[in-house]
């Protein structure tokens, strides 16, 4: 991970590290990983950057919010997608790792990237890529 700067997103809302906030947060606790930063939450979930303590290396952890935990037909999607993402090889699509669930709570590890978030520099430079190009990158993709 780059030293201390930069905002981080995966699939949802954009969370700044260093807030200024001296408060220890609560973060969910994951067998065998340490977690160590909020990158963001969606609609789904939370996002995490966490150390695999086994393999001493830096995955994401999403994490199912509790509230949708006994929502069947959420946590279907959750593991679904979780499936096929781990099944998909592609330099632009995050490498699934595992996907699990403890106590009630579900979580998906998954590969890490370290940078900037798309969105972020998509507000910084004021630029967006048109529906029609983004949906014929898309369907020009070889995934």
């Amino acid at each position: 991970m780059t030293s201390g700067s930069g905002a981080h997103v995966i699939m949802a809302t954009v969370v700044s590290p260093n807030t200024g906030d001296n408060t220890a947060p609560e973060y969910p606790k994951v067998p065998g990983y340490e977690i160590r930063e909020l990158l963001g939450k969606g609609g789904q979930g939370s996002v995490y950057r966490a150390r695999q303590r086994s393999l001493n290396r830096v995955v994401a952890i999403k994490v199912l919010d509790g509230k949708h935990a006994d929502a069947e037909e959420i946590r279907q999607r959750f593991l679904d997608e979780a499936r096929l993402q781990s099944k998909l090889h592609h330099p632009n699509i995050l490498q699934g790792i595992d996907v699990r669930e403890h106590e009630g709570l579900w979580y998906f590890v998954m590969e890490f990237v370290s940078g900037t978030a798309a969105q972020v520099l998509l507000a910084e430079r004021g630029a967006s890529l048109p529906l029609a190009a983004s949906t014929q990158r898309i369907q020009n993709s070889p995934i």
